[in-house]
């Protein structure tokens, strides 16, 4: 039996699955629609808190917050008019969402296949549905979500691609390694910002505008 990785804080062992880890990614709110702009989301929790509030004003000032902590506080304590609708209903999908395009990034895709067939549990003392909770008791649904990105990587570096795929960039050729179908990566080789789609049974990259003033 592999024994269970437990997680919490950024700073200490495995705190890279943590939500507050600083591994920028951009990505297209869920509400986008389809000629809709990429953002660049400091951590998973700016992305996360941010899906939470309706667009404008406070869903921009969450992502612009200085640290996933404050953007966690404004996330919870929005009003119910600057809120999205039934976000119980949604909010597994965002966090799946903002997992799988953060671990696009290489460094971190390595980090979590190192994990192997491990349980994944955010030791989390208070928190009984993302984390484990202080009685180990908790549904633990950010390590499940974390298990599945893990499957879907291992998959697509077996050759077996699912909901990753690893593709080159239209514009420059680079390869641009583990690329999430449904999300935007940002091309290293060229800078671009690509929406990774599956149209008529392939998967390709196409270019998207975004709002960030180091892409040009």
């Amino acid at each position: 039996m592999v024994a269970p990785i437990y997680f919490y804080e950024r700073e200490k062992e495995f705190g890279f699955l943590s939500n507050f880890e600083r591994t920028a990614f951009f990505a297209l709110a869920p509400d986008a629609g389809v000629d809709g702009i990429a953002v660049k989301y400091p951590t998973n929790e700016h992305f996360y808190q941010s899906c939470r509030a309706r667009p404008g004003a406070i869903r921009d000032y969450i992502i612009s917050a200085p640290h996933a902590w404050y953007a966690m506080k404004i996330g919870r304590s929005l009003r119910p008019a600057d809120a999205v609708p039934d976000w119980d209903k949604v909010k597994l999908g965002i966090m799946e969402n903002g997992l799988f395009h953060k671990f696009q990034d290489r460094v971190l895709a390595r980090m979590l296949l190192a994990t192997g067939e491990a349980p994944l549990h955010e030791n989390s003392p208070t928190d009984y549905f993302w984390g484990c909770g202080a009685k180990k008791t908790g549904a633990s649904w950010l390590g499940k979500l974390l298990e599945k990105v893990r499957s879907e990587l291992r998959r697509a570096r077996a050759g077996s691609p699912g909901q990753y795929h690893i593709l080159t960039c239209s514009n420059c050729d680079s390869v641009m390694g583990y690329c999430f179908v449904g999300g935007v990566k940002k091309c290293l080789g060229c800078g671009r910002i690509l929406e990774v789609r599956a149209e008529k049974g392939e998967v390709k990259v196409f270019s998207v505008p975004c709002r960030d003033p180091e892409v040009s």
